[in-house]
């Protein structure tokens, strides 16, 4: 009998737990939908996520990155970087790791990924069951192409996926800076 208490009290606190997991508050949903609607964007980035390569793996042999980085996910709190969005134009700086596959693309001492200028496409959808905003943003620089995927969630943070022309996919994890 008492197994049976302990496992119905068990179940009812997992079940409690995810529950309160997936609840946003009204005032949070008004500001996510009042920052997509401005189209006033700042995104700063914590983390950057590559692909891992072979490549990727030898430099994580070397030890340069550092405690707390891996070749798939590490620490660019201290680089400056930004997704800052303003109606139509986009500037973007965002370091990069990966692969290359055409220098002919990128400035040779440079590999960030650096664009000021106008969107070559934009759009956003909102997920009314998961409660976040998906952007689709496409824009070219010299001979390279690029798809940003951005996803933002109510508590800011955000999730960049980078496709590109002529380099490895990237990702970014990080969050809507907040404005001064």
């Amino acid at each position: 009998m008492i197994q049976r208490i302990i496992t119905i009290l068990i179940c009812c606190a997992f079940i409690s737990c995810a529950t309160k997991k997936n609840s946003v508050s009204p005032q949070e949903l008004d500001t996510l939908h009042a920052l997509i609607k401005s189209k006033k964007i700042n995104i700063v980035s914590h983390r950057a996520l590559p692909i891992m390569s072979n490549a990727m793996q030898q430099v994580l042999n070397t030890q340069i990155l550092g405690p707390g980085n891996s070749g798939s996910s590490i620490d660019i709190m201290s680089t400056v970087n930004y997704v800052k969005i303003a109606g139509d134009s986009i500037s973007i700086s965002l370091p990069f790791f990966g692969e290359l596959h055409s220098s002919t693309a990128t400035n040779s001492n440079d590999h960030s990924i650096s664009f000021e200028g106008k969107l070559t496409e934009f759009s956003s959808t909102y997920n009314d069951q998961k409660k976040n905003y998906k952007l689709l943003i496409h824009f070219k620089m010299k001979r390279e192409r690029f798809k940003m995927y951005i996803t933002i969630f109510p508590n800011h943070t955000t999730s960049i996926s980078i496709l590109t022309s002529h380099r490895s996919s990237i990702g970014y994890r990080g969050a809507i800076a907040k404005s001064n």
